[in-house]
């Protein structure tokens, strides 16, 4: 991919402070121009004007990463072939190594991978070499290669092997091939405890019993197996035979699994609407904290059919006649669990002041307010921004301790209202300025729909992001609102921004702007 004319000597005025505003004109017009050609070449100007060599193939196998995704196969190559040059200048044998692994890696995140094979090749030492193969096998299997994967797998170690195993489970689970997933799962070397769950299940709710109770029975250590077997209780709950899932349940050796296995079962048959069976094995469970997790499935079920009478009820027995519990903690808390799943299925359901007056029966006031704004943020989906705002207005009153993270998300849902003024006071609670900045710019983002909002929280940002004072934190947060302003095409405010920040967090920034769903903000 050639450099525009221009950027060489733009590139150059990195480097000097005072030559700033060149650099500012240029990316003006590189953003302006709305080009994603010019935005990456910009940044592989910037990656090659590194020192660096294994810095250089980094870089640039980055945006070849993205390149790919966008489907623009070509063009990482040739960005590939190019790092393969570096690499190659490069005069220590062990350099060259270091630079090449970095260089397959590349190949692999951009899915060429027998382009990365065949530069494994390339590699003198051979422990660097088989990593480097090893890197390409991982990525094949993340993206479902199967052919590559296959090709790779015998020569991997065993626990590498077994990975890549895992990944083909996954591939022929997805495509309905149950045969191939048993004959590759006989090959397991050392059963992942999830593994052993998922597959049992999978194959007992299809109809595989005898060959999930096969590889069962393969597995020889005993809490593994317990895994597996909590798996075919898992297959048979999905089968709709409760029974046979009850049977196997009460005969297994971990209590944590056949206390658990209960729950499922509980929640699977008040889900069909057999609350009074589902109510008898709650009762039945031994460890309190467990029996206290079925009430709480029962209580969702019984919320989500509509029935918030009933629910409710759960709710006030966990408070009057708690299930004994390790300590007080967790018997205080079981109503709160309860009380906030049935104001979300209420809210959720339409009924705005039934979610209000459930969240306000849970007496700890900090996590009442997780509550209700769970209860706020779905009535602003529904376009309900009355009862949201008043919310909003309860947590500004300071009557009650607001989690920090809750006032994130009640600003960044402000800024869904369009509502700046709420979203620029809720920030303003939060007691770090990098904080207050970037939760403003992600209230921003929300309201990117309509100019005035969107330029006013940008705004705000910026005067919050002045008073960052370290430098690090401000030059992160100027590189997220860079390119905030330049989708409001505001260009020379978000040049004069990007001119200001190091080649860094420039070039993540403009990648942003090339491939906004790719490379989002953080």
């Amino acid at each position: 991919m050639a450099l525009r004319g221009g950027l060489a000597a733009a590139i150059v005025l990195l480097a000097g402070a005072a030559l700033a505003d060149p650099l500012a004109d240029f990316l003006a017009d590189c953003i302006a121009s709305r080009q994603r050609a010019c935005l990456v070449e910009t940044v592989i100007g910037e990656a090659m004007a590194r020192t660096d060599a294994a810095d250089q193939i980094g870089a640039l196998s980055a945006v070849a990463k993205l390149l790919a995704a966008s489907g623009d196969a070509a063009g990482a190559l040739a960005l590939l072939q190019r790092s393969e040059m570096v690499a190659e200048a490069i005069p220590e044998p062990f350099l060259r190594d270091d630079a090449r692994v970095i260089l397959v890696q590349g190949y692999a995140d951009a899915g060429a991978f027998q382009a990365g094979l065949k530069a494994t090749e390339r590699i003198e030492d051979p422990g660097q070499r088989e990593f480097a193969r090893s890197n390409v096998a991982i990525a094949a299997a993340d993206a479902g290669d199967i052919a590559t994967v296959e090709l790779l797998l015998p020569e991997a170690n065993l626990q590498l092997g077994d990975e890549l195993r895992e990944s083909l489970l996954d591939a022929f689970g997805e495509a309905d091939e149950w045969p191939r997933v048993i004959e590759v799962a006989r090959e397991l070397v050392f059963w992942n405890p999830d593994i052993a769950r998922w597959l049992m299940g999978e194959l007992v709710a299809r109809g595989y019993l005898e060959d999930a109770l096969a590889l069962r029975d393969r597995i020889d250590v005993i809490g593994l197996r317990e895994f597996a077997v909590r798996g075919v209780i898992d297959g048979f709950i999905r089968r709709h035979e409760y029974l046979i899932a009850r049977h196997i349940a009460g005969q297994s050796q971990n209590p944590y699994h056949s206390d658990s296995a209960l729950v499922d079962i509980a929640t699977a048959m008040a889900r069909e609407g057999d609350i009074a069976g589902a109510e008898a094995i709650i009762a039945v469970i031994k460890d309190g904290e467990t029996q206290g997790d079925g009430l709480v499935r029962l209580a969702t079920e019984l919320a989500a059919r509509g029935d918030y009478a009933a629910a409710l009820a759960v709710g006030r027995r966990a408070e009057t006649d708690p299930p004994p519990a390790r300590d007080a903690a967790t018997t205080q808390r079981l109503p709160r669990l309860i009380y906030d799943a049935i104001a979300r299925a209420q809210a959720a359901g339409g009924d705005a002041s039934g979610a209000l007056a459930t969240a306000r029966r849970i007496s700890d006031r900090t996590e009442r307010n997780v509550t209700l704004h769970a209860v706020a943020a779905q009535r602003i989906d529904v376009g309900d921004f009355g009862t949201a705002a008043a919310i909003f207005d309860e947590f500004l009153a300071g009557t009650a301790p607001v989690a920090a993270p809750v006032l994130r998300d009640a600003a960044r849902d402000a800024g869904r209202m369009h509502d700046v003024g709420r979203a620029t006071r809720l920030t303003q609670l939060l007691s770090d300025p990098a904080d207050r900045a970037n939760t403003l710019l992600r209230a921003a983002m929300q309201a990117a729909d309509e100019a005035e909002p969107y330029a006013a929280l940008l705004n705000a940002a910026a005067e919050t992001i002045a008073t960052i004072a370290n430098p690090r934190q401000r030059q992160s947060a100027n590189g997220n609102l860079a390119v905030l302003r330049a989708r409001a095409r505001q260009a020379p405010e978000a040049a004069g921004l990007l001119a200001g920040l190091g080649d860094a967090d420039r070039s993540r920034a403009l990648l942003s702007l090339a491939f906004p769903r790719l490379q989002p903000l953080p």
